[in-house]
């Protein structure tokens, strides 16, 4: 049906370089077919060359444009692997052509008239213009090679669907696991002001000005709280929430707030290391999310019936705050220059030329 299909389409395929077996290699990626599951095992020396590539960018105000080229190319094969890292090919790609174009049109030449040094630098490009994703692709790279074979399920059936169900309020944020329909873990997190410090909303901390991202926390904090239980349940996983802003940063990972996306940078990475390949966002009426929502409000506990779902499950209180080295990320707080909002990261390149 494949070679078929390609054929109507006019693709000429090469017999001679095919392979068929239960393991097979793909263009360095080892598959390997089991009963119920495919194991995809990473292409390590890959991915370490990206990694020493991108680090070679430390602390540097300019890099060769060349390796700009090398990096957009690596990244983009290893994002039909990784698909979560798939939003980084534009941006490194926007900025090379954006390069290109400026030194095809003469702007570079008529720049660097102005400049005190006056050095040719068309085959150079400004780092800074990659900082955010650079970090962010580092990290995530990191965590995924904690994992360099990957695990597929065939048979989805046989194992257990998760879902979790998040609320919030400015004072605090709550969630509930259910695996198969069942509640089975909960938790009552409070909204902290070092969260609001290293997260970069203080001003509005314990303000209706801060539900979109407490709302949104809530969904990173549970990630984090039951990553062994969801590690064991389908690779896609449900988000339940009456936040349309939660919904919105969780499914594309991104937010045109800085706070909301860096939470949604984390997520992805969270999503990295416990396995989940997808989420699906689902939005719930307010009145029907009423677990959660008690969960959210500690001080209405004494005043408030403990929800039936709730009898005889533990409820999992804050334990210490949540300083930077909770997160995988250099927080706001710790590196202020380098989050940014995602639509800021997509036009800075102008500005910064």
């Amino acid at each position: 049906m494949v070679l078929t299909t390609m054929a109507a389409l006019g693709l000429q395929v090469s017999l001679a370089k095919g392979e068929r077996a239960a393991q097979v290699q793909w263009v360095g990626v080892k598959f390997n077919l089991k009963e119920d599951v495919v194991i995809l095992s990473l292409p390590d020396r890959f991915t370490q060359d990206l990694v020493k590539l991108l680090k070679g960018w430390d602390n540097r105000g300019i890099a060769p444009l060349k390796e700009l080229r090398q990096a957009a190319g690596k990244l983009s094969w290893l994002s039909g692997i990784l698909p979560k890292a798939r939003w980084l090919v534009s941006i490194f790609y926007r900025v090379l052509h954006e390069r290109l174009d400026d030194i095809a049109s003469g702007e570079e030449a008529r720049r660097r008239e102005k400049r005190p040094d006056q050095r040719n630098k068309d085959a150079l490009f400004p780092v800074k213009q990659l900082e955010q994703a650079r970090q962010w692709l580092l990290t995530f790279l990191d965590v995924a090679m904690e994992r360099p074979q990957r695990v597929f399920k065939l048979e989805v059936d046989q194992y257990p669907s998760a879902t979790v169900v998040t609320d919030a309020s400015p004072r605090g944020m709550g969630a509930i696991l259910l695996i198969n329909n069942k509640v089975v873990k909960a938790l009552a997190f409070a909204v902290t002001k070092v969260d609001a410090e290293q997260l970069g909303f203080s001003e509005v901390w314990q303000t209706s000005a801060s539900q979109g991202i407490v709302e949104t926390l809530a969904v990173l904090l549970a990630l984090k709280a039951w990553s062994a239980q969801l590690k064991s349940c389908r690779l896609v996983l449900q988000v339940q929430s009456d936040s349309m802003i939660a919904l919105a940063t969780t499914q594309k990972l991104s937010n045109p707030s800085t706070t909301l996306n860096f939470i949604g940078a984390e997520i992805a990475i969270q999503c990295e290391a416990i396995g989940i390949e997808g989420l699906k966002a689902v939005h719930i009426p307010g009145v029907a999310n009423s677990v959660a929502e008690y969960l959210s409000r500690p001080d209405k506990w004494d005043s408030a019936d403990l929800p039936k779902e709730l009898q005889g499950i533990p409820i999992q209180k804050d334990v210490g705050e949540r300083g930077p080295e909770f997160y995988h990320l250099p927080t706001p707080a710790t590196a202020p220059g380098l989050w940014l909002s995602s639509a800021a990261a997509n036009d800075i390149w102008a500005s910064l030329h």
